[in-house]
């Protein structure tokens, strides 16, 4: 073939690799051209004449994405994935993977978190050759030194992230474990340099030296390093029982379990059980019955609990600080980004222009994304609108909160239980459980939030009234504000109670043929 309009068309070659680069260049050249359709006929032959070679999906998913096509773009990201898994490279496999899981999150700012077994299996397969080198160390217990008491390790993954929930509930766990009954260990997937970069990861390091447990941290920076490693290791420890958490997060956490032989495995869900429930674990245990009904392994429910706060323990930020007046009701919203859906926003602007003197404190929306934030409300409610990061000093912003509105149709838990603990009534929707599951249209804090304070699903219009009602009606307030605490420490304050549960658990899988 002959060049048509600068364009390269030599794409009949008989050599297969030289058809492939020319629908490469054809691609590019039709991209400078503006003309992205046409790219896009090029880097889809490219990409099925590369049996999906990962990173033309990339290429192929960023002209889809421009053009529309977010569903055909997510398939090809998905088929690349697949290819990568059979690389054995772990950082292309866990990079390829998170292009894939995250995309309509990344793309369209909605939650939308899948299994993809084929897939998960190859992952296994990935580590196949390291599982069977640890298989082949002889490990022996020296019977003058060795623990009778079962041996645990806890694998964390994404825990160093600022305000990570899943640190919190570590570290809860933590230090309420029976050290008299098991010997516990703590892996960190991410690489060492990372982890002491952030306070809730240093908390979780300090806290579990303080309690003799044995730590497993590394410093290579590559995926495939660490993995390699940190098996070898945790299979010389001899572990008895293995517990993920967020295991499919990113992956690393499934690859390195997958590593290890001989030994039981759990996964702990208290989220999207697609990024958190394991296939190859035994059994779950998932912090609510909506997620256990989507997991694929046998399983139980225990809720999650955590130290709650006290308010006399906490120093608010200063309300001057913030440019906002010492009568002014405050009324908070908290979360992940994702969580602020347009429905919801326009339910907390319906709110401030019910109670005009009203502040609403928004935590956790990223600098860079504040103007966007705004926009969403009606220009004159601006200014009674104070937007904040979410950061280290999360619980002391709550702490100013006269009420809180739970996020929706995408709920949330810890959140919820700290301003609870803060005395801040809190009103949430609940939840359907004869609807599918969709981890952006799920809620968990009606299972613990003042009964008057929880609106049904479907009439989230209620919240306007009922917000109104919190904050013009006193007597109707003090009564729920003397309550909250008393109430979710009753059923949610309690570490020491789920994480005896959880050992119960540990016990009966460590009993187990």
């Amino acid at each position: 073939m002959e060049r048509v309009s600068g364009v390269i068309k030599n794409l009949d070659s008989r050599d297969l690799s030289v058809r492939i680069e020319e629908n490469l260049r054809a691609a590019e050249q039709w991209l400078a051209k503006d003309k992205s359709d046409l790219a896009a006929v090029c880097l889809r032959r490219a990409f099925e004449l590369s049996k999906h070679a990962a990173e033309i999906s990339d290429k192929l998913a960023a002209v889809l994405t421009e053009l529309g096509q977010y569903r055909e773009a997510r398939a090809v990201l998905q088929a690349g994935m697949q290819q990568a898994t059979r690389s054995g490279d772990l950082d292309k496999i866990v990079n390829a993977y998170r292009r894939w899981q995250y995309y309509t999150t990344l793309t369209l700012g909605v939650e939308d978190y899948r299994f993809d077994f084929a897939a998960l299996t190859d992952m296994e397969t990935a580590v196949s050759d390291i599982k069977e080198d640890l298989s082949n160390i002889v490990v022996h217990r020296d019977a003058e030194i060795a623990s009778p008491r079962p041996k645990i390790v806890y694998i964390g993954t994404n825990l160093a992230q600022v305000g990570s929930v899943l640190a919190k509930v570590l570290l809860s766990m933590l230090k309420a474990h029976d050290a008299s009954v098991f010997e516990f260990g703590l892996v960190f997937t991410d690489d060492e340099k990372k982890l002491r970069a952030t306070e809730e990861t240093v908390a979780l390091i300090n806290s579990a030296e303080d309690r003799g447990w044995t730590l497993f941290l590394e410093a290579d920076t590559t995926v495939t390093g660490r993995v390699t490693k940190l098996s070898r290791r945790i299979r010389e420890w001899q572990p008895d029982l293995l517990v993920t958490n967020c295991a499919l997060a990113s992956a690393e956490g499934l690859l390195l379990s997958a590593a290890i032989p001989h030994v039981a495995r759990c996964s702990l869900v208290v989220g999207p059980p697609p990024l958190f429930a394991a296939p190859n674990a035994d059994f779950v245990i998932a912090s609510d019955e909506r997620l256990l009904m989507e997991c694929p392994t046998d399983g139980i429910v225990i809720p999650v609990e955590t130290a709650l706060p006290q308010r006399g323990d906490i120093m608010p930020v200063s309300r001057s600080e913030m440019a906002i007046a010492e009568d002014a009701k405050v009324i908070v919203a908290a979360g992940r980004y994702t969580k602020f859906s347009e429905e919801y926003c326009a339910t907390l602007a319906k709110i401030l222009i019910g109670h005009e003197s009203a502040i609403l404190l928004v935590l956790g929306v990223p600098e860079l994304e504040k103007a966007n934030f705004l926009a969403r409300f009606p220009d004159e409610l601006v200014e009674n609108i104070r937007v904040v990061p979410w950061g280290r000093k999360y619980i002391e912003y709550l702490a100013v909160g006269d009420l809180l509105v739970d996020t929706f149709p995408s709920g949330g838990g810890v959140t919820v239980q700290d301003a609870m603990a803060l005395e801040i009534p809190s009103i949430c929707v609940g939840d359907d459980l004869t609807r599918p599951y969709r981890s952006d249209h799920w809620s968990v804090a009606y299972k613990f939030a003042l009964p008057e304070l929880v609106v049904e699903l479907g009439q989230e219009s209620r919240i306007i009234d009922l917000a109104i009602r919190c904050l013009s009606d006193r007597a109707f307030y003090i009564g729920l504000k003397e309550r909250c605490r008393e109430h979710v420490l009753k059923l949610r304050g309690r570490p020491d109670r789920m994480t005896k549960l959880h050992e119960d658990v540990y016990r009966h899988l460590l009993t187990q043929d």
